[in-house]
């Protein structure tokens, strides 16, 4: 895309202006947020929504550095968690491809406090679970029936009485059935709030933030499903590499991603925005074996709620 480009600019394809509108004016954000950062959001985000012509090319990448820092604020943060989750997905959205064109890095408070880089996509991911992972417990079942099931597949492949280091274990609904299948299971989850739940119900587990933390292991087996496709794409290769640390020689890494292309903010199923990175079989493979996996099965399957990816990976040592 082009600056200036009539009929590209980024808020028209992106549909900011109705989130803009529908959302954050229907919240009062004047009377949420300071001032400063409530009119340079609106005035910068209505810069880029004009009809403009070639004579102000460029005006993209500056107008894009404003808005980001209003996005990033401190102080819009609360008003804009109060906008409808619809507009949320689209403001995040929005964003993601304001770093694309400004080039601005993507940090998170980690790399700002000189600890580990990780994505905000992910950050903000995490904060929409610390908030609403009641609602995910609540709207996720799960059993055997599904044809993308990775319990059954890690049963077909891993030995008997296997440990298993379960990354985001969420409401706990695959570690039950692991646990009930004589598998020694080592619940972790980043979110807090999935935490504290499952040790409200009396199991043990451990916060795990799977880009930064120290594994432990070596384990039998890693298990993470539904999990690594809140990794931004150009992440995935070295958490993947971080994962075969964590497993013994001929161990096995069992997980699922979403099938599709790119990658997208959705509101879906929880009210809040979560970033969802799409993968292919072959860009899949390429990403396992650049980090030292073996593929034993790689393959498209379904489910009720759209087409994934699973695999199971074995650690040649």
């Amino acid at each position: 895309m082009r600056a200036g480009d009539p009929g590209h600019q980024l808020g028209d394809l992106l549909g900011l202006h109705e989130a803009l509108d529908g959302g954050l004016g229907q919240h009062h954000l004047l009377d949420d947020v300071g001032l400063r950062d409530a009119v340079h959001l609106r005035l910068v985000g209505d810069l880029l929504l004009h009809q403009r012509g070639a004579h102000v090319a460029g005006v993209d990448a500056v107008a894009g550095h404003a808005v980001l820092a209003a996005l990033e604020s401190h102080h819009l943060r609360q008003p804009l968690e109060r906008v409808p989750p619809a507009c949320q997905a689209r403001i995040w959205q929005y964003r993601r491809s304001l770093v694309h064109v400004t080039g601005r890095e993507k940090t998170s408070d980690h790399a700002r406090t000189g600890t580990a880089a990780v994505s905000d996509d992910n950050a903000e991911t995490l904060r929409t679970y610390e908030r609403a992972a009641a609602l995910y417990r609540e709207r996720t079942v799960r059993g055997d029936a599904e044809p993308d099931d990775l319990v059954a597949l890690v049963a077909e492949h891993a030995e008997p009485g296997a440990s298993v280091l379960e990354v985001g274990s969420g409401p706990g609904v695959d570690a039950d059935r692991l646990e009930a299948l004589g598998y020694a299971v080592h619940r972790t989850d980043a979110t807090r709030a999935f935490v504290d739940l499952q040790r409200a119900e009396g199991h043990r587990i451990d916060v795990l933030d799977v880009r930064t933390d120290d594994l432990g292991g070596p384990y039998d087996v890693v298990f993470a499903h539904a999990v690594l496709l809140h990794i931004d794409r150009d992440e995935l290769p070295a958490v993947l590499a971080r994962l075969r640390t964590a497993v013994r020689p001929g161990g096995l890494l069992a997980m699922t991603l979403k099938e599709g292309d790119g990658d997208e903010w959705s509101s879906h199923k929880v009210e809040l925005p979560r970033h969802f990175t799409y993968w292919r079989l072959e860009p899949l493979r390429d990403a396992l074996v650049g980090a030292g996996w073996a593929p034993v099965v790689l393959e498209r399957t379904s489910a009720s709620y759209g087409p994934w990816l699973r695999s199971v990976s074995r650690n040649p040592g």
